[in-house]
C-alpha cells in the first residue's frame, strides 16, 4: 500500500511539473507513468495465472520431538520471471492444539520449479495440519499484489518412536 502512495505522490509531482513549465518533456514522463502504471496491473495477473505452489512431504510420519522436513515447491510456467512470491505457511497440532505461521518469500525463474525446504519439530504426539493459508504474487515494483487460489493441506502422524530405530 505505502508503494502506491509513493508512486501516486511521484505522478502527482510530474502533474504539477507538467502544468508549471508546460514542458513535452514532462507530458512524455507523465504518459511513461501512467503506462507503467497499467503494465504493472497487467503484469500481477499475468504472473498470477502462470504460477502454481503445493506442499509435499516424502513420508508423512515422524516421531515425537524428531525434526522432520517438508518441501513448498513454486512452479512459474511462464515466459517471465516472477520476482515475489509471498507465502503464509499455517502450521497446526490437532492434539497439543497449538497453531503457528511462516512466511516465505521467494522468487522464481521463468520455466522453473523451486524447491523450498522447511524443517519442523513435533512436541505431542498425533496429527500436525500444515496448510498453506495465503499465496501471493506481486509485480515488479510492488504496486499490485494478486492472490493465488491454493487449498492445500498436508498431514503428518506423529508418533511416540521412531519407526527407523
Amino acid at each position: 500500500m505505502i508503494r502506491k502512495v509513493w508512486y501516486m505522490i511521484f505522478v502527482l509531482i510530474t502533474v504539477y511539473l507538467e502544468i508549471m513549465y508546460d514542458s513535452t518533456w514532462m507530458l512524455a514522463m507523465l504518459a511513461f507513468e501512467l503506462l507503467l502504471a497499467a503494465v504493472m496491473f497487467l503484469m500481477s495477473w499475468y504472473l498470477k495465472l502462470h504460477i502454481r505452489v503445493w506442499l509435499d512431504m516424502k513420508v508423512p510420519v515422524s516421531a515425537k520431538k524428531q525434526t522432520f522436513e517438508m518441501e513448498l515447491h513454486i512452479k512459474n510456467s511462464g515466459l517471465l520471471p516472477v520476482s515475489a512470491v509471498y507465502t503464509i505457511l499455517e502450521c497446526e497440532n490437532r492434539s497439543g492444539g497449538c497453531s503457528e505461521k511462516r512466511i516465505v518469500n521467494e522468487s522464481v525463474a521463468a520455466k522453473a520449479e523451486k524447491t523450498i525446504k522447511i524443517s519442523a519439530k513435533a512436541d505431542y504426539c498425533g496429527k500436525m495440519v500444515f496448510s498453506l493459508k495465503k499465496v501471493q504474487v506481486s509485480d515488479y515494483l510492488h504496486l499490485f499484489a494478486r492472490k493465488v487460489s491454493c487449498e492445500f493441506v498436508c498431514i503428518i502422524n506423529v508418533r511416540s518412536f521412531s519407526l527407523y530405530a
